[in-house]
């Protein structure tokens, strides 16, 4: 049986290679979507999307809860216990996709104030877009629930497999279409029903991997329901304001800037998505394996996993940073060719930043949600996105695009990179918040010098072409990598790093070493 490290990397392998493949079809399915159906439904596409992202709230973040409340009972092998879950699960995914389909129609009287007026496409095309999108959001809960028992398993990569394959399907299918049918709506049923054989594919395997959560008798504890509706009550504010702080920006964008420019952004956060999505399989390939270190109750295990991870998701996030701020436009340019897609200067800094806000916080998020801390960061989040609201619009009035990414990095360091580091390591590790802070400040001034350096290098390389682009990357890379080898390779967290990555390495030799017979006396 594979153990914990295993399983962990083995998720992270497939999780990348899943991220890969999906970025590469991205791309390519975007950029046929630009070229035969242009810049408008590019702005439509990524209006609606951060609309309807506001009904994942009718989930009130219960992935997380639900594999956080599997743990125990996968720990004991309890399967009467976890079927029950799964039950209890059924129910509740099946008003998740009631509820997304009412709050979505109460949503469509207002589509005409979030969509700038010289956007040419007529209001009944962009209702049946909407109603379309939609239609997909509600989808995606059909069958669901069933992956978290996967998830809590850690066996993430098969999921990953999966939805390598129904990537593939569907990228190839969006594009067929575009070619012979250049028509939306079927672009967007595509989605629709390879979202929904995922999700079926899925439900067949969890059915056969774990048929125990067959059992349609098994029930849950009057107590152990209110755990999970307690837990899904705590994390409402929270879910609200993620969503409120992740999806505002294309609405401003799109209300006081332009909804085609909504399209233009949309570009660039194809590529901030696809690269946080490499830091998330990341955090996914480790996080059940936090979880489980939760119940051994040994703090000073899980601070010392905590500084190691840390420094991993500072110096992946630092390089993706600093190689996105200084090859940014050179890459829209070269993909797109398209001088009127480029952003300014200051728009591409300031989306960086917020990017790497986001991004080192990672390690906070991980064990926020596997200790279960929902009630209190909950205001945190809150405050912060309404915060954001209000400094985005207020920003943007007099800044334009800029200060739609200003208002996010400004609420980010006035309350929630401050107040939730803070209350997890009074909850959890029990010392002062000033490690947090201490290390953090210390890899940033890494992370600043890295860029200080990348910048003078790249500048030396004149013209923009595919090669300048890769030998700008390699520079970032290596200035960064060099950087956070010199200053932290004596640290503890290097040490144990490089000390588990071995043993990894260890147990798969040990684990695919063929056995060898006794010789015969």
């Amino acid at each position: 049986m594979a153990t914990r490290k295993q399983k962990s990397l083995k998720n992270l392998i497939f999780g990348v290679l899943y991220q890969i493949i999906n970025l590469v079809l991205n791309f390519v399915c975007r950029t046929f979507l630009i070229y035969k159906l242009g810049y408008e439904i590019l702005g439509i596409n990524g209006l609606y999307a951060s609309i309807l992202s506001f009904l994942s709230l009718a989930d009130l973040g219960i992935d997380t809860i639900f594999v956080f409340s599997l743990y125990k009972a996968v720990a004991k092998d309890d399967k009467e216990k976890i079927a029950g879950y799964m039950n209890y699960y059924k129910k509740i995914y099946n008003i998740i996709a009631l509820a997304v389909l009412v709050a979505g129609l109460l949503i469509a009287p207002f589509l005409n104030f979030l969509i700038s007026p010289e956007i040419t496409i007529s209001d009944k095309d962009l209702y049946i877009y909407y109603f379309l999108f939609l239609a997909s959001s509600a989808v995606s809960y059909l069958l669901g629930y069933k992956q978290t028992i996967i998830s809590a398993y850690q066996e993430m990569s098969v999921i990953k497999i999966f939805n390598i394959a129904t990537t593939l399907l569907r990228t190839v299918a969006r594009i067929i279409l575009l070619l012979v049918i250049p028509n939306y709506k079927i672009y967007i049923l595509a989605e629709i029903i390879t979202n929904f054989l995922n999700n079926f594919a899925l439900s067949i395997y969890a059915e056969k991997k774990y048929p125990f959560i067959k059992n349609k008798k098994a029930r849950l504890q009057d107590d152990e329901k209110g755990d999970i509706k307690q837990n899904i009550k705590n994390t409402f504010l929270y879910k609200l304001g993620g969503v409120v702080l992740s999806n505002t920006s294309n609405i401003i964008i799109s209300v006081m800037v332009s909804t085609v420019v909504v399209g233009y952004v949309s570009n660039y956060n194809t590529i901030t998505t696809s690269l946080a999505g490499f830091l998330a399989i990341l955090n996914s390939a480790v996080f059940a394996s936090v979880g489980s270190i939760t119940l051994e109750n040994n703090n000073e295990k899980s601070l010392k996993i905590f500084r190691t991870l840390m420094l991993i998701f500072h110096y992946f996030t630092a390089f993706c940073t600093i190689a996105m701020a200084i090859t940014f436009n050179d890459f829209i340019f070269l993909w797109l060719e398209k001088p009127e897609a480029i952003l300014d200067n200051y728009s591409v800094l300031a989306m960086c930043g917020y990017f790497y806000l986001q991004n080192i916080a990672i390690p906070v998020v991980c064990f926020r949600e596997n200790y279960g801390l929902f009630k209190k960061v909950k205001n945190y989040i809150l405050i912060t996105a309404v915060l954001n609201v209000a400094l985005g619009i207020l920003l943007t009035y007099f800044l334009g695009l800029v200060g739609v990414f200003l208002g996010l990095i400004l609420s980010r360091l006035l309350v929630l990179d401050i107040m939730e580091p803070r209350y997890l390591y009074h909850e959890i590790f029990k010392i002062s918040s000033k490690d947090y802070f201490l290390r953090q400040l210390g890899m940033f001034v890494l992370t600043a010098v890295s860029y200080v350096a990348s910048y003078f290098l790249c500048s030396l390389i004149q013209g923009v072409s595919a090669i300048n682009f890769i030998y700008k990357g390699l520079i970032c890379f290596a200035v960064t990598t060099i950087m956070f080898l010199i200053f932290t390779f004596r640290s503890s967290e290097f040490k144990y790093l490089k000390e588990l990555t071995h043993n990894i390495v260890c147990e798969f030799k040990s684990k695919k070493a063929p056995k060898v017979k006794d010789s015969p006396k």
